[in-house]
């Protein structure tokens, strides 16, 4: 517990002391390792070879991701390759990656390309959390992916939020029956998901809840399936000051999506 409070610190002191306002995804693989979020395989690869073997080892289809602290939006920025099925793609995939961050960004700092384990099935959703002037700290659930940019239809709890209050959520979006497994498909887990939503925080002062942070959004776009709810794109915000300047908006943090 403690060498988790101590990892997810020191992920939070350097992205401070970078005057960043995300983290990269690996950074967020530790958070979400220390809070105990379940993750899919992954691996950081810093060649076109060492792609094609973490793809390999870990089975495919994969998922490739560009890693830059300067790169957010990586659809955007050409960082994004799915369906990657055999060594020979790991390894043009990597380049074409890696070409279209320095077109799109010449400056750019690159850490690697993400090898991440492709999931299928479920239904996409996203757990989150804003700040609001008024209210504090909110926790946010609604459907992932585009549903959430182009419908918006996301509904809040103050945190830090009990089972009762994240079931409710669950039933509080307009689509709630797509939970509920539509035309053949599974159900979503609901318990697994609510559980996602309250889960306590490996023991960092102060903090109650993984989402109720003082100074952390957790933006968490998965697959919930009727096992267990996988994230499968994440986004960890960070609002603080330095130098008595705000960085990063608490209440437009809705890119939640790669």
């Amino acid at each position: 517990m403690s060498n988790s409070k101590d990892a997810v610190r020191k992920v939070l002191d350097q992205v401070k002391a970078d005057k960043r306002t995300s983290l990269t995804a690996p950074e967020g693989k530790l958070v979400c390792d220390a809070y105990g979020i379940p993750v899919p395989k992954e691996g950081v690869a810093k060649s076109a070879g060492e792609a094609a073997r973490i793809a390999t080892g870990m089975g495919f289809p994969v998922v490739m991701k560009i890693v830059s602290p300067d790169i957010l939006h990586k659809t955007e920025a050409g960082g994004v390759v799915v369906g990657v099925k055999t060594a020979a793609d790991a390894e043009k995939s990597y380049e074409t990656i890696l070409a279209n961050a320095r077109k799109y960004k010449a400056g750019a700092k690159i850490e690697g390309i993400q090898v991440q384990q492709m999931l299928t099935g479920g239904t996409e959703v996203i757990v989150g959390s804003i700040t609001d002037g008024s209210f504090g700290k909110l926790v946010a659930f609604g459907l992932g992916g585009v549903l959430v940019e182009v419908l918006k239809d996301i509904t809040f709890r103050l945190a830090p939020a009990s089972k009762q209050d994240a079931l409710s959520m669950l039933d509080g979006i307009q689509a709630h029956d797509m939970l509920k497994g539509v035309r053949g498909s599974d159900p979503a887990n609901r318990d697994a998901i609510a559980a996602i939503i309250v889960l306590p925080a490996p023991g960092i002062p102060g903090q109650k809840s993984v989402l109720s942070d003082p100074c952390s959004h957790l933006l968490n776009s998965g697959l919930s399936t009727n096992h267990c709810p996988v994230p499968s794109c994440l986004r960890l915000m960070i609002s603080c000051c330095w130098a008595g300047k705000s960085v990063g908006d608490n209440h437009s943090i809705m890119a939640w999506c790669c």
